[in-house]
């Protein structure tokens, strides 16, 4: 309730003296609504690569990223843009954690372009 987290993060890291209640709860707003606008924009990237592709009957989306796997609610809120862009179709996309998805990425990349 007095956000006391908040105020450690205040205190030893920005070095902000007793921050009282109403500045925790202003910082705790702002953080919330940054990780709506990460989550969003992340939908966003997905909806044009998921459309372009075709695959609104059904797909998986392999994630990679410590903010997907540790922020709370990030895939639920990214969900809930994509139900905003497709709606019901929306239920058909799924996400999947993956590890080292960037390594892997290079290598698909590197494999490709060696074959061309």
């Amino acid at each position: 309730m007095d956000l006391a987290d908040t105020a450690v993060v205040l205190q030893d890291i920005m070095d902000v003296p007793n921050p009282d209640v109403h500045s925790r709860q202003v910082v705790k707003r702002v953080c919330e609504l940054v990780g709506v606008r990460a989550a969003r924009l992340s939908a966003v990237g997905v909806a044009g690569v998921v459309a372009k592709m075709g695959r609104l009957s059904g797909c998986t989306i392999a994630v990679d990223g410590s903010v997907f796997q540790h922020y709370p609610h990030f895939e639920n809120r990214m969900r809930d843009a994509l139900t905003e862009i497709f709606g019901m179709q929306a239920e058909n996309i799924t996400f999947t954690l993956t590890q080292d998805g960037s390594g892997v990425g290079a290598a698909l990349i590197a494999a490709v372009a060696n074959k061309q």
